[in-house]
């Protein structure tokens, strides 16, 4: 038990430095691009309301395309396959695998912070579900975690790995609409903050990367003597 219980110290002492400089951090591009997109898209959807988008709910919810299918898209958007990926990675890093730890970590802080940010949005805005429900709609949560998985794959192992993920995503979200339990702006503003949240802390961690100062400190060998040479790079 010793070994997990000190990967987990580690990979939380080290999130909580990285969550500080994400917060701090100015937005990486293409954060500032897919949340402004996707809060047009979402505004879009609400002007058209009342012509399409709520004959587009009531057939969804009615016919329920899905079936039974549906119940694979809520599975998808509880987060499991992002617990399932933070834990593959931390034990391939504990074996030694390059990059592992830090898509670890990754998946744990866009996650995180994708669901944090919905849920201070679903306690504040307080709009009703369609079918009645609590006032916790908007977003939607599934989503968010759905495409906060989608974006971590997405910029860590490619496109390969990334359309499918996202697909499943998109699944995830049409499942919520197709079980009346969210409208169509509330998929697309949890899409929006996934997104969002995954691409801003990737490029944000890049741009530290490529902009951090270097320091080398090696021993200089002189005649009857010695020295230390010192090199700083930034």
């Amino acid at each position: 038990m010793k070994i997990p219980v000190l990967l987990l110290l580690t990979f939380s002492v080290s999130a909580q430095a990285a969550w500080y400089e994400n917060w701090s951090a100015k937005p990486a591009w293409p954060e500032p691009i897919s949340f402004a997109s996707g809060t047009a898209a979402t505004l879009t959807v609400l002007a058209f309301r009342k012509t399409m988008v709520d004959d587009f709910q009531h057939y969804e919810s009615t016919r329920r395309p899905l079936g039974h299918w549906s119940e694979y898209g809520d599975y998808f958007g509880q987060g499991l396959p992002n617990l399932i990926y933070a834990a593959g990675m931390i034990t391939a890093s504990y074996y030694g695998a390059n990059q592992a730890g830090e898509r670890a970590q990754m998946m744990i802080m866009t996650t995180a912070e994708a669901v944090l940010i919905t849920t201070v949005l679903k306690y504040t805005i307080r709009s009703k579900r369609p079918d009645g429900g609590n006032r916790d709609t908007f977003p939607s949560g599934h989503t968010t975690s759905a495409f906060a998985f989608a974006s971590v794959v997405g910029v860590e192992h490619g496109w390969r790995w990334g359309v499918p993920a996202y697909l499943a995503a998109s699944f995830a979200g049409w499942s919520r609409i197709n079980d009346n339990k969210h409208y169509l702006q509330d998929v697309i503003a949890g899409a929006t903050v996934g997104i969002s949240t995954g691409l801003g802390i990737y490029y944000a961690r890049e741009r530290r990367k490529e902009g951090a100062a270097e320091y080398r400190v090696l021993p200089l060998p002189i005649d009857d003597g010695g020295g230390v040479f010192f090199e700083a790079r930034w």
